[in-house]
């Protein structure tokens, strides 16, 4: 009996590890998931119809003492989240691991209910909108929102040797993307596009991407896109300072403050930052290409009044961003200093049964100075914007009724001069241009909410939006800077859009259907006139 007892140890040794002292017998193996071919922790190893077992540690790994062993004796090995299995001894000398396979559990159905983004827009809007909250890229090292747009499956950037970076969505225009900071319109007057690097993250809570152009509120008819800059109002820290260090020898730091006063909810933000880069092939420091950036924060959010379904009946919101960007190639003799700069006041009333309010007035000023050395001249160019916008949205809800109306006003102003100095003749040549845009937008949405069930097919609610733009366009030019009249445009167009979405459950097929239906127009910016 002893003999045949120490032959059968001799067979299992290549699969698991066994120890014979006296009579016991020590087993010793691994638990692995059939998919991951990870270890699997917390599995029950114990001999069927005894009390004899143990469990896996976080390896996987098991260690079993046999007091009597039987060639019929089966281990089973028995977790919640695994289907059962059970192995005779006989045929764990073939093993050298032991495999689970996950389990299906089969639950009651739970409906759950959330809230599909935090900031408030006045307008329902049926598009698909993507949310980036803070949390998400905070603490990575991203540069710029830039970087963090990229990880959306429909976001391209396009960034210059400059450094300046632009965003198109869905195989669209750069200038068909409207960029508004907390329902601000920010998009240049020039050429309808904004330069991403200058919008620092840290100020940020989350970034919305509402993908389509069908949207009445901001004025979007005709847009592919719109990217909502959501500046923070809150945080659970006093202060904190960030430094850091990168490649292409860049390095930025940023400081952070924020205070509750009395229910005022004050947060402020500065950063520096700076990079260079070298040519290969070129070691002298005086061909570097220098990058360098700063920017300023202060977003102030104070809500008072009766609190109504746990918010507050009143809230006013105080924006300020200042940022700044330089580059310079020293190989190249190009220059290039960018700017911007947004104040902004918002006030939001909840009127019970009248509605929700929303008015909006901001005031915006940027500023891009160009210089480069040509072959046989030198070019500058520099471009000034001023931009004015007003505009008030209201909403009423009813029972399966939501209506939304809103006008926005701009007032903008923009210089622009162009400078060549030939080098041969010593003559220069100067064009200066002073434009003026006026516009008037009115939107208007209804939406009808299906409260009712119906089977096979489910309409979930039909919404019609309409829009109208009014826009006059006045230019002068340097030799009578008061008279606008080389250029003297009047844009007016209206547009309009049906959108509805239902489900389908057509014996055992589900389907999910959006539809819309209408128009839309694009009125030529500065630039393509």
């Amino acid at each position: 009996m002893k003999r045949n007892t120490f032959c059968l140890l001799l067979i299992f040794f290549n699969s698991f590890s066994f120890g014979l002292f006296a009579e016991d017998i020590v087993i010793e193996g691994t638990v692995i998931d059939s998919i991951s071919h990870q270890g699997i922790s917390s599995v029950n190893v114990f001999l069927k119809g005894t009390t004899v077992g143990t469990t896996t540690g976080e390896s996987g790994r098991f260690k079993l003492i046999i007091v009597d062993l039987k060639p019929q004796t089966e281990v089973v090995f028995q977790h919640i989240a695994y289907e059962v299995r059970s192995i005779s001894i006989t045929d764990l000398k073939d093993l050298e691991k032991v495999f689970l396979s996950k389990k299906s559990i089969q639950l009651r159905e739970v409906q759950v209910e959330a809230e599909r983004r935090v900031y408030n827009y006045m307008q329902d809007i049926t598009n698909i909108i993507s949310v980036i909250p803070a949390r998400t890229f905070e603490s990575k090292g991203f540069v710029d929102v830039a970087d963090i747009l990229v990880t959306d499956q429909s976001t391209l950037i396009d960034e210059s040797l400059s450094g300046r970076k632009t965003v198109s969505i869905r195989g669209a225009n750069q200038d068909e993307v409207l960029v508004l900071y907390d329902g601000i319109r920010i998009n240049n007057n020039f050429d309808n596009i904004f330069d991403l690097s200058l919008i620092d993250l840290s100020g940020l809570q989350q970034i919305d991407i509402i993908k389509g152009g069908n949207v009445a509120a901001f004025g979007s008819f005709g847009s592919s896109a719109v990217i909502n800059f959501i500046p923070k109002s809150k945080q659970d820290y006093l202060v904190r300072f960030r430094q850091r260090i990168g490649t292409y020898n860049s390095g930025d730091w940023s400081l952070n403050l924020y205070k509750d006063l009395f229910g005022i909810k004050i947060f402020s933000a500065m950063k520096e930052a700076a990079a260079t880069q070298r040519y290969l092939g070129n070691e002298q420091s005086e061909t570097d290409i220098i990058h360098g950036s700063s920017s300023k924060t202060l977003n102030i959010s104070y809500g008072f009044g009766r609190r109504t379904a746990g918010t507050q009946k009143h809230i006013l919101r105080a924006n300020y961003l200042q940022s700044n960007r330089d580059y310079d190639n020293q190989n190249t003799l190009e220059e290039l200093s960018t700017s911007h700069e947004i104040k902004s006041i918002k006030y939001v009333a909840n009127l019970n049964k009248i509605g929700e309010t929303n008015i909006l007035v901001s005031d915006q000023t940027g500023s891009e100075s160009h210089s480069w050395k040509a072959v046989y001249s030198d070019m500058a160019r520099q471009i000034d914007d001023n931009t004015i916008q007003v505009s008030v949205e209201h909403v009423i809800r009813l029972n399966n009724i939501n209506f939304f109306l809103a006008y926005q006003r701009e007032n903008s102003n923009m210089d622009y001069q162009d400078k060549m100095i030939k080098e041969i003749s010593e003559s220069s040549e100067r064009d200066a241009y002073a434009f003026r845009r006026v516009r008037n937008g009115y939107s208007s949405a209804v939406k009808f909410i299906n409260l009712e069930i119906s089977y096979p097919f489910d309409f979930d609610n039909i919404q019609f939006s309409f829009s109208h733009e009014q826009i006059k366009d006045r230019q002068s030019s340097s030799s009578d800077p008061g008279s606008f009249d080389i250029i003297n445009s009047d844009w007016h167009e209206s547009s309009y859009m049906l959108s509805t979405s239902f489900l389908g459950f057509p014996e055992n097929i589900l389907l999910s259907a959006h539809f819309n239906y209408g128009s839309s127009f694009r009125i030529p910016t500065l630039y393509q006139q």
